[in-house]
């Protein structure tokens, strides 16, 4: 990836029933203010007409969203994306318990999620697992029939608040999958439009083969 000094990533599998990844990008506790251009790159094995199987690579396409005159956006392809070490943010870590989750066709399962805010940060801070915004989705990791539970969930966090929860659920067709990475992020708003995300640490999540009864 190319990364600076201090920033790690961990390689990602996508299932063949899921389209979108979850990457992160985590700083080390003493890593120092430096920037970087990146590459991201996918890699998959496919079986050519031969028989043969062969592996491809494509550079993964990042875009920007961009805000036009009168009001509107547009996402936009970009050559150069960079990842950075910055000395003053808002949010120093996202933690989530637990730390993993395995969850049957049809249950549910409750993250409890504690946002460590920096000393100058007492701003509203909103919880997610989807990167989504202004109603549109850019983005959802969530294993096919992994869907966020409104009701009981906490995921507005008033001003100077730390604790809120994510409840999932599993649908009851939902099929087996294993070990797929999802994250919570904590969005902290700059304005109206822009906000700057925040994520855990990769949360390993299963959803098991239900159990065949015996005849």
């Amino acid at each position: 990836m190319g990364l600076p000094p201090g920033l790690t990533a961990q390689p990602v599998t996508i299932p063949a029933s899921m389209t979108d990844g979850c990457l992160i990008i985590q700083a080390a506790a003493g890593a120092r203010p430096a920037a970087a251009p990146v590459r991201v790159v996918a890699r998959a094995k496919v079986k050519g007409l031969n028989g043969q199987t062969r592996t491809i690579e494509h550079r993964v396409q990042p875009l920007q969203e961009l805000y036009m005159g009168g009001g509107g956006r547009n996402v936009w392809p970009v050559e150069t994306q960079i990842a950075q070490v910055v000395s003053r943010d808002d949010i120093a870590t996202v933690r989530v318990s637990p730390a993993s989750i395995s969850l049957k066709p049809g249950e549910q399962v409750t993250l409890n999620v504690e946002v460590v805010r920096r000393p100058n940060c007492q701003d509203r801070v909103t919880l997610d697992v989807k990167l989504r915004h202004l109603g549109s989705v850019y983005g959802n990791t969530l294993p096919p029939g992994l869907t966020l539970v409104e009701a009981g969930s906490k995921t507005s966090l008033a001003p100077g608040e730390s604790s809120g929860r994510i409840i999932l659920k599993a649908a009851p067709d939902a099929k087996p999958v294993e070990g797929v990475s999802i994250a919570v992020v904590a969005f902290v708003s700059i304005d109206f439009v822009v906000k700057r995300p925040y994520a855990s640490a990769p949360i390993p999540t299963t959803i098991v083969a239900p159990a065949i009864a015996n005849r």
